[in-house]
């Protein structure tokens, strides 16, 4: 097309003449906007206004666009996605769209011209003299098509019109606008006038402000009410006053003369903060401002506004001890703080120079870059930080860092840009030296591993009981009740008893006992799934004793082999209480975040943890509630083990597939504000309420969670981040800390028994031996101590193989156990000797209890391949305390004597030590 043919040069020029003479502007654009379209086929020009608050659009012309789509975009937003006009107003600068149907910038207006047939639009934003968008001037075709360089001069051509026909009508729109309100001042300065002597007056008697008219003598000839109250005076008992009478002494009231009137003759006010005295005798702050009646005519006198401003002075004194606070924080806060800008240090506080071996001060004007491993770490470091902190937002990242003496440590790295928008302003960055940290964490997720396993494979039946229901269980409940893993979960525990009778017995005997918080041990029946009864003893502990529907932990043990005899049913029941005393432990062990983490790795059983949490939770989460959930073991089922604050909406007990962040193996963060999934375990009734689901995870294993409920209208995104961060911290050291415990207390028990016989070891009888002879010393009672050899165990186990042997010594070690006393300790000494340790016994009664130990010995009868193993006997010698020695090592040696002689004089017998 030819840009400039001769009819646009005239429909120009009578533009120009319509914009000269004034012509309304909707005829001037409605006319540029045909002329344009007249000179390209297919051509459809529009002119959008851009209304004086500089963001919503208003409609302007469009000769053959439909009257629908401009009304429609009327008080639209502009914006970089804005469409095309609303693009070109917002950025100031030409938007060509080429398909309306795939730019992202028409995603939203499109609809508007649905069965319109328009595809491309270009816009140029329409720009006043000094630079302010005053609308914009559009081009749209029915092609996807992209611009030539003659369109777009005419698109500018078109887009100059347009500016100057819609500046000049702005222009005679605030001429008019001014004018109006001159003659309207016109009208009523006369009026006002008349009312200026009536106002002024109630000016001064009302005013919030104190006032004062004082002479060239400095002598009080009018006061309004407001200084009279400042001052404390009544109505007119200033005037005729010297204004001395409101400072203190005649050296600061003339001092204030020789600063003030210089400066109110020379033409200018005086204004000032000073201390004035009331009429009692206390003082108040005050801004004093004077200036002269009449600066021609300085003898007319000085007029004074004065304000109260005690508050804030006292505000101001306030902020300067706020921010020597600020500085005390900061030079003795315990992590390490750091300003920089370009990549240089401009101030650490100390700790941070100690984090990293420098003195603070030699830091200062130092390259960032001397902190850091290598040049890869720093580089690596600045193309993750520089998007975050550009963004306003905040960056938490973990990595190494190194100290002045070249050592690596690990540091975790809070950072924010002082002002996104400027970089100039520099960041400031929190360090923490987290290297122990990192150590514990390895050496947690270890423990937790084993802790697992050994819990899953212990010989002892454990279960979760809520409302008398089995809500949890281990294997080793399920072997001794002859059930497949997991059916036992869920049921009452009414099955495992043999009677109706018997199952209500034991629940108002045990159960008294638990509600009062306290630890109930016993023995009963229990029925197994193919219907034999067999007896156990039970150890049982209220989760919380203050809160029933919490559950019971009980600990079970199969003891019907033993039941028959007494000395072995109070061996049981004391491995029974020491057993359950290290289950209830693993109850009370715990810790929290920062301080609560180190209180959290110091914790002893589950219970003190629990205890921590209820302690800490409600301070790290205001007007929050949270519960501790433990996923059952051998199924999905998670049980509420402790809580604090109201937690109504939550449930004691829920299945792993109610919870999102189970389901998905990550934190669920529900903010409150209507957007989010709530998990369904957690009834939310309102949007004011927020929740975090976390798992509990150690060794890649999910074994519990941490839910916590927030109350109160939602929080800013950035505090919400914040307390996201810090609840997800807290699982962390909450789940490494539970496994922890777990694991310690396993170990503990592993180091003191011998792993084939289940007897006491070595270690644990040299224990054993200190205690009880320090015992028998103060007591002034007789000791024996047996050694017991089991005869020819070399060629019998030569004959019939090891697994043979472990047999033997096993059986060995059952009767032994089954013929002592509770008060009596058994042993395995090493191979095939056995100690036993009988406290607090008769001379007479030692042979005779040592008799009958090789006696239950020489009857055993163990089935072996098919046959018997045997027969079976033992050498036994005796030493007594404190006849034979007075330490271990003497009474060991005196009865290994006599053992020896007794394998000599022909084995199988007793022997005393000379």
């Amino acid at each position: 097309m030819s840009l400039a043919p001769m009819s646009f040069y005239a429909g120009q020029g009578q533009l120009l003449e319509l914009i000269a003479r004034g012509a309304p502007l909707a005829e001037t654009l409605q006319r540029l906007a045909l002329l344009i379209e007249a000179q390209s086929k297919g051509l459809y020009c529009s002119v959008l206004l851009l209304d004086e608050d500089g963001i919503h659009v208003r409609p302007g012309v469009g000769p053959r666009l439909p009257p629908a789509y401009l009304q429609a975009l009327d008080g639209y937003p502009i914006g970089p996605e804005a469409g095309s006009c609303g693009s070109a107003m917002a950025l100031s600068q030409t938007v060509v769209v080429t398909d309306i149907g795939s730019d992202p910038r028409w995603a939203a207006y499109k609809s508007l011209l649905e069965g319109e047939g328009f595809r491309a639009c270009w816009s140029t934003p329409i720009v006043a003299t000094d630079r302010r968008v005053l609308g914009s001037f559009a081009m749209y075709y029915k092609q996807v098509r992209s611009p030539g360089s003659a369109e777009l001069e005419l698109l500018a051509l078109a887009t100059q019109l347009a500016g100057i026909a819609i500046e000049r009508q702005r222009k005679q729109d605030e001429l008019q606008r001014y004018q109006s309100r001159l003659e309207a001042l016109v009208e009523q300065r006369t009026a006002e006038l008349e009312r200026t002597l009536m106002e002024q007056r109630a000016i001064f008697d009302n005013a919030t402000v104190g006032i004062l008219v004082v002479d060239k003598d400095r002598i009080i000839r009018r006061a309004n009410r407001r200084i009279e109250e400042l001052l404390g005076y009544g109505p007119g008992e200033l005037i005729g006053l010297s204004t001395r009478v409101y400072f203190s002494s005649d050296q600061q009231w003339q001092d204030f003369g020789r600063v003030a009137l210089p400066c109110i003759a020379s033409g200018q006010g005086y204004s000032c903060d000073t201390v004035v005295v009331r009429k009692d005798g206390s003082t108040i702050w005050a801004n004093s401002h004077g200036k002269a009646i009449d600066p021609q005519d300085l003898g007319k006198g000085t007029i004074w506004v004065g304000i109260e401003i005690t508050e804030r002075h006292q505000a101001e004194a306030l902020r300067q001890q706020l921010l020597l606070e600020y500085k005390a924080i900061l030079d003795n806060a315990s992590l390490g703080i750091t300003f920089t800008r370009d990549q240089t240090f401009l101030h650490c506080n100390e700790r941070f120079g100690e984090m990293f071996g420098w003195p603070a001060q030699e830091l200062v004007g130092r390259s960032t870059r001397l902190v850091y491993p290598d040049e890869a770490a720093y580089e690596a470091l600045s193309r993750r930080a520089v998007p975050v902190l550009g963004a306003g937002q905040r960056l938490d990242v973990e990595l190494q860092m190194k100290r002045r003496d070249g050592s690596l440590f690990g540091c975790r790295m809070l950072a924010k840009a002082i002002d996104p928008s400027d970089a100039s302003k520099g960041t400031i960055f929190i360090t923490e030296d987290i290297s122990d940290r990192q150590e514990a964490d390895q050496a947690l997720q270890q423990a937790l591993f084993e802790l697992q396993a050994i819990f899953d494979n212990t010989n002892a039946g454990i279960m979760l009981v809520r409302d008398r229901h089995t809500m949890r269980c281990n294997r080793g409940i399920e072997q001794m009740l002859g059930y497949a893993p997991g059916e036992l979960t869920g049921h009452s525990t009414r099955l495992m008893f043999a009677s109706e009778a018997a199952y209500e017995a034991l629940g108002r005997e045990a159960y008294e006992t638990l509600n009062r918080g306290e630890v109930w041990i016993g023995e009963t029946q229990l029925r197994c799934k193919d219907g034999r009864l067999i007896e156990v003893s039970s150890h049982s502990k209220a989760m919380d004793p203050r809160d029933p529907s919490k559950g019971t932990l009980w600990v079970s043990h199969d003891i019907s082999a033993r039941k028959a005899a007494e000395a072995a049913l109070r061996a049981a029941n004391e491995k029974l209480e020491r057993s359950l005393a290290m289950v209830g432990q693993t109850y009370r062990e715990v810790s929290l975040l920062s301080e609560l983490s180190s209180f959290l790795q110091a914790c002893a059983t589950p219970q003190e943890a629990y205890d921590c949490l209820r302690r800490y939770g409600p301070r790290l989460f205001p007007s929050s509630g949270g519960a501790l959930y433990l996923l059952m073991p051998g199924s999905e089922l998670l049980e509420e083990q402790m809580g604090w604050g109201p937690l109504e909406e939550a449930e004691a007990s829920f299945g792993s597939h109610d919870c999102w962040a189970l389901r998905r193996g990550r934190p669920h963060h529900l903010n409150g504000d209507g957007q989010s999934l709530a998990c369904p375990h957690l009834h939310l009734g309102g949007d004011s309420i927020g929740s975090a689901c976390l798992p509990l995870v150690a060794q890649g294993d999910t074994f519990g969670l941490l839910a916590i409920l927030h109350r109160g209208s939602p929080v800013e995104a950035e505090q919400s981040d914040m307390r996201q961060r810090l609840a997800v911290a807290l699982a962390e050291q909450t789940g490494l800390a539970l496994a922890n415990i777990r694991l310690r207390e396993t170990l503990r028990l592993q180091s003191i028994r011998d792993p084939l016989t289940g007897l006491y070891n070595r270690r644990f009888l040299d224990e054993a031996l200190r205690r009880e002879l320090a015992r028998a010393r103060r007591k002034g009672v007789t000791h024996a101590l047996a050694l017991l050899d089991v005869d020819h165990f070399k060629q019998f186990n030569d004959r019939h193989g090891h697994d043979a042997g472990d047999l033997v010594l096993c059986a060995v070690a059952r009767v032994l156990e089954a013929q002592v006393r509770g008060s009596d300790v058994v042993c395995r000494f090493g191979g095939e000797e056995f100690v036993v340790l009988l406290c607090d016994i008769d001379t007479e009664q030692v042979l005779q209890r040592a008799e009958q130990l090789i006696a239950a010995v020489r009857t055993l009868q163990i089935e072996h391949g098919g046959g018997l193993l045997g027969p079976i006997s033992a050498s036994l010698g005796l030493a007594l305390f404190p006849r034979h020695g007075q330490a271990s090592a003497a009474l060991i040696e005196a009865a290994d004597a006599a053992l020896y002689r007794a394998k000599r004089a022909g084995r199988d017998r007793v022997l005393m030590a000379d």
